[in-house]
């Protein structure tokens, strides 16, 4: 699959016209949603035999919903229902945690919503709660 992809993004970077872009676009959207599916069946896996190991890093979470309406915007056009994200600037950039589960959750979330939504719109929003973890001596 990410030969696919290598050779769909050096497609793009050549001359096209409109309608050829779009084919390109159309091409991208869709093999990252295969490697998506792919990615989630060896991670069920890894969960039905107890072997799931989640991350425990800083990442922007906002490239990771920036990621995910990305990808699923086009999904959405496509049935021609409205695909947005709702609360993005209003928090933290920065948290500490899992990226890669997050976006395969958020990815199945929006995407089943897009896939059985058949019409109006799917809104993804996302809010911040704190917790405090206060230790005494």
């Amino acid at each position: 699959m990410n030969g696919v992809l290598g050779m769909v993004q050096l497609l793009g970077t050549t001359k096209l016209n409109d309608e050829q872009k779009e084919y390109v676009e159309v091409l991208s959207v869709s093999a990252k949603s295969l490697l998506q599916i792919i990615n989630d069946i060896l991670d069920f896996s890894k969960i039905e035999a107890g072997k799931v190991i989640l991350e425990r890093e800083v990442f922007s979470i906002r490239s990771v919903l920036d990621e995910i309406h990305d990808l699923l915007y086009p999904l959405a056009k496509q049935k021609e229902i409205n695909f947005r994200l709702e609360g993005k600037l209003e928090i933290q950039e920065y948290v500490y945690g899992d990226p890669l589960r997050l976006r395969q959750i958020l990815w199945n979330l929006a995407g089943n919503g897009i896939k059985f939504t058949s019409r109006g719109e799917v809104v993804l929003k996302v809010t911040q709660k704190i917790f405090l973890k206060v230790a005494y001596p």
